[in-house]
C-alpha cells in the first residue's frame, strides 16, 4: 500500500494505515488520512479523493485560514466537513515572523512551546474528530495548514490511543520532512511568508521540519497534565472508554 499519496494541488497527503499496534492488530489501510491544507485541489485531484470514499473531512485551522483557502473539493458530494470556530492559533507561523531579529534558538524555544500549548488549544477540534471516529464516519481525512503541528499531535494521539509504539508514532510524524520543499515553495508564494521564506531560509527551514523533541515535549505535558494519551481523551476531550473502544475496533484489524 501507497503511504504518501501524491495529490498535486494538496499537500503532504497521507495514509495512516499499516502500522503495528500493541495487541498484534495493524492499523487499516484506506480509512484515516491526514493532510495538509486542500485548497488548490483540481479536477483530477478531486477524482482521486473521491475514489478514497472520504465521508468526513475535519479541518483544524483558524476561521481566517479556512476563509482565505477554502476546502471545496467535496462540493456536491455527501462528505461532511467540520471545524471549531476560533480565531487565532499558536500553529499559524505569523506569530513569530512578526520579528525579523528572530534567530534558530528562539524559533526551537517558541516551537516547542507550540508543541506543549496544541493539547489545550486544539481540544474542540480533536473531540470533533475522535467523536467522527466514533461514529464510525470514515474513511476520515484531518488537515491544518502544514499537515505539521496541528495535525501531526492529532495524528500522534490517534496512533497512541490505537497502541502503536512510540518509535512509529514518530516516524510517522517525521515523514513531513519528505515534503519539506514543497511546504517552502507553497510558503514562498504566499505574501505574508515569502519575504520571510528568501531573507531568513536559515531560520525558515528549521521550523518546517519535523523534530522528535517538539512531538516529546507534547507527549510529556500529556503525562504530567492528565496522566497519559487515555487521560487526556476521556478527561479533557470527553470521549469515553467505550467509545475509545469502538475506535480501536473501527481503525485495527
Amino acid at each position: 500500500m501507497q503511504r504518501i499519496l501524491r495529490i498535486e494541488g494538496g499537500h503532504n497527503f497521507r495514509d495512516m494505515g499499516g502500522y503495528s499496534a500493541a495487541d498484534g492488530r495493524t492499523v487499516k489501510w484506506g480509512t484515516l488520512y491526514r493532510s495538509g491544507v486542500m485548497s488548490k485541489i483540481d479536477a483530477t485531484d478531486r477524482d482521486a479523493l473521491h475514489q478514497l470514499g472520504i465521508v468526513s473531512i475535519c479541518d483544524f485551522r483558524t476561521n481566517d485560514e479556512r476563509s482565505r483557502r477554502p476546502t471545496t473539493w467535496h462540493h456536491g458530494r455527501s462528505i461532511e466537513l467540520l471545524a471549531h470556530d476560533y480565531e487565532m492559533s499558536v500553529g499559524v507561523l505569523q506569530h513569530l515572523i512578526k520579528d525579523r531579529k528572530t534567530g534558530s534558538a528562539e524559533v526551537r524555544n517558541f516551537i516547542l512551546e507550540i508543541y506543549s500549548e496544541l493539547p489545550e488549544e486544539q481540544a474542540a477540534n480533536y473531540a470533533i474528530l475522535f467523536r467522527q471516529l466514533a461514529a464510525g464516519k470514515v474513511p476520515l481525512v484531518f488537515n491544518c495548514s502544514a499537515g505539521k503541528d496541528r495535525t501531526g499531535v492529532a495524528a500522534a494521539i490517534i496512533l497512541s490511543a490505537l497502541g502503536v509504539p512510540m518509535e512509529e508514532v514518530i516516524a510517522d510524524y517525521m515523514l513531513t520532512n519528505d515534503s519539506i520543499g514543497e511546504l517552502a515553495g507553497i510558503l514562498e508564494q504566499e505574501p505574508e511568508y515569502s519575504r520571510w521564506v528568501a531573507e531568513q531560509p536559515e531560520v525558515a527551514y528549521p521550523l518546517l521540519r519535523a523534530e522528535p523533541e517538539y512531538l516529546q515535549r507534547t507527549f510529556s505535558i500529556l503525562e504530567t497534565r492528565h496522566g497519559g494519551i487515555e487521560g487526556y481523551l476521556t478527561g479533557r476531550l470527553g470521549i469515553s472508554s467505550a467509545e475509545i473502544a469502538t475506535i480501536r475496533a473501527l481503525l485495527l484489524d
